[in-house]
């Protein structure tokens, strides 16, 4: 959903959380941007806080990050990884 008060920063992290969520397939998945390092929690995703100018090297070092974290949440099987160590 956009409006018309929208950043492109706002419309880019809501398009981001979109793909997370198709990626993993998991509607649930709540994505939360920061400066912190990109993890996974649980439910909760943590991706690189976009720079307001959406310089193209950090964009696509987000969305490499988001992407990598919404296919662990796919395809990770604790068991499995757990049984291979």
């Amino acid at each position: 959903m956009t409006t018309q008060n929208d950043t492109p920063v706002e419309a880019f992290k809501r398009s981001t959380t979109a793909t997370v969520r198709a990626m993993s397939r998991r509607a649930e998945v709540q994505v939360g941007f920061s400066s912190d390092p990109p993890g996974l929690s649980g439910q909760r995703v943590r991706v690189p806080l976009p720079a307001r100018d959406l310089n193209p090297v950090e964009v696509a070092k987000l969305r490499g990050a988001a992407d990598a974290v919404a296919l662990r949440l796919r395809y990770h099987d604790a068991t499995v990884h757990a049984h291979r160590m």
